[in-house]
């Protein structure tokens, strides 16, 4: 057997067995082109009167995972890391059975400072978005449960560190106001 066909049945292996052994092995899921990936779910969790964790977690169709980290979570920036084939099995089975179809798109809380979560499912060619606080479905909540469950497990590679998007010119975490000439800045204070 030559040495490429080793390497190639290798990586083959460790990719397919859906852990993060390949960073072990020095092949980096942080060299992944999330553009050229098919979404299957997304959760993103808003802000609250308090100190909500706010971040965006989605499941790619081959099981990537990535996590951003906005405000108030023990990782802010962009992370990567890939589920284990077994979950992602039982994660679609949970969506498909669910039949997301049958909720509304939106449920008014009852709860105004509570945390605002959407969870978007896509289905083929159709994707289904559902936005709320509280009082949503059982079966939307058990979905929300086990995107928690994957989103706040261990061993995330960072991908970007947050602002890394950003032009040169925004210095993150800076408020810069202009005020015209003839404001005076007492009077604006």
């Amino acid at each position: 057997m030559n040495i490429m066909r080793f390497f190639t049945i290798l990586y083959l292996a460790l990719s397919l067995s859906g852990c993060n052994m390949l960073s072990k092995f020095g092949l980096n899921l942080t060299e992944t082109n999330l553009n050229e990936l098919e979404k299957l779910v997304e959760m993103s969790k808003g802000p609250c009167y308090g100190r909500c964790p706010v971040y965006d977690f989605t499941i790619y169709d081959n099981g990537v995972m990535t996590y951003e980290g906005k405000r108030f979570t023990e990782r802010e920036g962009l992370y990567i890391k890939k589920m284990s084939e077994s979950d992602l099995k039982e994660l679609k089975a949970l969506l498909q059975a669910a039949n997301l179809r049958q909720f509304r798109d939106a449920y008014r809380a009852r709860v105004p400072d509570l945390q605002s979560v959407s969870i978007t499912y896509h289905m083929d060619d159709y994707m289904k978005t559902i936005i709320g606080k509280d009082g949503r479905p059982e079966k939307v909540m058990e979905i929300q449960g086990e995107l928690e469950k994957y989103a706040e497990s261990d061993d995330w590679q960072l991908y970007a560190k947050q602002g890394d998007d950003l032009p040169e010119y925004i210095v993150e975490d800076e408020l810069r106001i202009d005020l015209n000439d003839n404001v005076d800045i007492n009077a604006w204070v």
